[in-house]
């Protein structure tokens, strides 16, 4: 995830990188930031839109029955920041990356360092609200200084948080 961070950033996007690993802790998908092609198009949306595609293509176009796993049942995400609320961008409050791994129905979720507009520590707790119908664990502080050092690396202190 480290890694892909550090290539979204050499193409001009937020330096995040996100890799979605199966049951077994294999590489099912992965993705930079992409936010220069497209402005919404943060690595959690990327990297799961991938996935989506993926199941589509060996499923043959076919709809999903209810009995078949849905894009990431059972799949962990590494990420190298806390995903965002895109609090900034979205009024009222909508917690988008993080709701879209709640609706990809991940099972657990493991990222590198904070961030003050994040959804599943800093700003909100998207993963545990009661009312969803849909929970997954987090685990923060994974590699946190070498995922801090991509937003340092990148020297725009103002923007750090406009994620």
């Amino acid at each position: 995830a480290i890694e892909l961070g550090k290539e979204a950033a050499s193409r001009g996007n937020a330096p995040i990188g996100m890799v979605i690993l199966d049951e077994n802790g294999s590489v099912i998908g992965e993705c930079g930031d992409n936010r220069g092609e497209m402005f919404l198009d943060h690595c959690c949306y990327a990297c799961v839109r991938q996935q989506s595609a993926l199941l589509k293509q060996r499923m043959s176009g076919k709809r999903a029955k209810k009995t078949d796993p849905y894009l990431c049942t059972n799949c962990d995400v590494v990420i190298t920041r806390e995903p965002c609320v895109m609090y900034r961008f979205l009024r009222p409050l909508n917690d988008r990356c993080c709701m879209c791994l709640l609706h990809s129905r991940v099972r657990r979720v493991f990222y590198g360092c904070d961030d003050r507009n994040g959804g599943l520590k800093s700003h909100v707790h998207l993963h545990y609200v009661p009312q969803l119908n849909h929970h997954f664990r987090v685990f923060r502080g994974v590699l946190e200084e070498e995922c801090r050092q991509l937003w340092e690396e990148r020297g725009d202190k103002e923007s750090l948080y406009f994620v």
